[in-house]
C-alpha cells in the first residue's frame, strides 16, 4: 500500500487507487498568482508584447493534470471520494467541477457515506463502536448486529453507555430551576448553539449549562511572559544599575536571573498560605455564584482581617 500525495508520487498500472478529497478548490487547488503582477495583470501585459507566465493558469492547469493522472492510474477499480462539509461541519462543500465532467459521461452515480453498509466501515472494535453510535436510533436491525458483535468483542457495556447519552435529557432529569440557574434567567444563543442542540444535546449541556472546557497544559501566556520579563530585568537594573550589567558574567547573570525569580516564588508560596482561608472561601463563592463584585471580595479579606485582629 503507497499513501502518498498525488502530485508527489509516480504510480506504475496499481490495482485500486483512492482519490480522497476531490472538492472544487481544495483539489483540483485553485490557481493562486505569485510574484509583483496578479494573473489579470499578466494577461493584460501580453497583449503588449510581453511574455510574462501566467502563473495562476499554468498552476491550474498542473493541478488538472494531476487529478485527472490519479483517476486514470489504477489497472481494475478506482475510489473516488469528497466531503459534503468541512470537518467542523459549519461550511458545505461541493465537489470538483472537473471530478464531474469525468463523470457525466461515463453515467457513474456516486453514492453517499449513509448508503454503505456496516460491513464496509467495520473493521475493529473502534470502527465497530463508531458506527453502532451512528446507527443508535436511526437502523435498529445494524444496531442489534453491531450490538452483537461488541458483546462478542468484550465491550457489551458500550451499547448500554451510548445509549445514556443520547437521551435528550444528558444528566438525568433536570427540574426547571435547575436549568435555570445553569443558564440563567435570560437565555441569548446564537444559530450555532442552537444547532449544535439539535445536533448532540449532550454537547450542548456540557457546552452551555456547564461550561466544561477542555484540560489546557498549563504555561505562560505571552502577556505573563512579558511581565516576568520585565520585572526581572527592572530588580537587576534597580540592584546593579545599567552600567553594573556589563560587567556580569553569564554564568552571574544566570545565578542572578534564577535568585530573583526563587525570591518571587517563595514570596507567592507565603501569601497563597497566609490568605489560603479567605481565598478558598472566594473560590467556594464563585463556583455557586460564578460572578463577584468588588466590593463582595473586599468584604471576605477586611472580615478576615478583623477577625485574626
Amino acid at each position: 500500500m503507497i499513501l502518498a500525495e498525488s502530485d508527489r508520487v509516480r504510480l506504475q498500472s496499481p490495482r485500486v487507487v483512492f482519490v480522497l478529497g476531490v472538492n472544487e478548490g481544495i483539489f483540483p487547488a485553485v490557481g493562486a498568482a505569485a510574484g509583483l503582477f496578479s494573473t489579470r495583470e499578466r494577461e493584460e501585459l501580453n497583449t503588449f508584447g510581453a511574455e510574462l507566465p501566467v502563473i495562476g493558469t499554468e498552476s491550474a492547469l498542473r493541478e488538472q493534470f494531476v487529478l485527472y493522472s490519479a483517476l486514470a492510474a489504477p489497472a481494475e477499480r478506482l475510489y473516488i471520494t469528497y466531503a459534503r462539509q468541512n470537518i467542523a461541519g459549519d461550511t458545505a462543500l461541493a465537489p470538483s467541477g472537473c471530478l464531474l465532467r469525468v463523470l457525466r459521461p461515463l453515467q457513474v452515480t456516486p453514492r453517499k457515506t449513509e448508503s454503505l453498509p456496516a460491513e464496509f466501515w467495520v473493521v475493529n472494535e473502534t470502527t465497530a463502536k463508531g458506527r453502532y453510535a451512528a446507527a443508535l436510533g436511526k437502523n435498529r436491525q445494524e444496531e442489534a448486529l453491531l450490538a452483537a458483535l461488541l458483546e462478542r468483542l468484550g465491550e457489551g457495556d458500550y451499547p448500554a453507555a451510548m445509549k445514556r447519552v443520547s437521551r435528550n435529557a444528558p444528566a438525568g432529569n433536570i427540574a426547571p430551576e435547575q436549568a435555570r440557574r445553569l443558564l440563567g434567567r435570560e437565555l441569548k444563543l446564537a444559530p450555532t448553539a442552537i444547532d449544535r442542540f439539535y445536533q448532540c444535546p449532550y454537547q450542548f449541556f456540557c457546552d452551555k449549562m456547564l461550561r466544561l472546557r477542555p484540560r489546557q497544559r498549563v504555561e505562560f501566556s505571552p502577556f505573563e511572559s512579558g511581565s516576568a520579563i520585565h520585572y526581572v530585568f527592572q530588580q537587576m537594573v534597580n540592584h546593579y544599575g545599567s552600567e553594573g550589567l556589563y560587567g556580569l558574567s553569564p554564568e552571574e547573570m544566570d545565578a542572578e536571573i534564577r535568585a530573583i525569580i526563587d525570591e518571587a516564588y517563595e514570596k507567592c508560596r507565603e501569601i497563597l498560605a497566609r490568605y489560603k482561608t479567605e481565598l478558598t472561601a472566594v473560590a467556594e463563592y464563585l463556583l455557586e455564584h460564578e460572578t463577584m463584585d468588588g466590593d463582595t471580595f473586599k468584604t471576605y479579606f477586611t472580615q478576615s482581617g478583623e477577625s485574626r485582629q
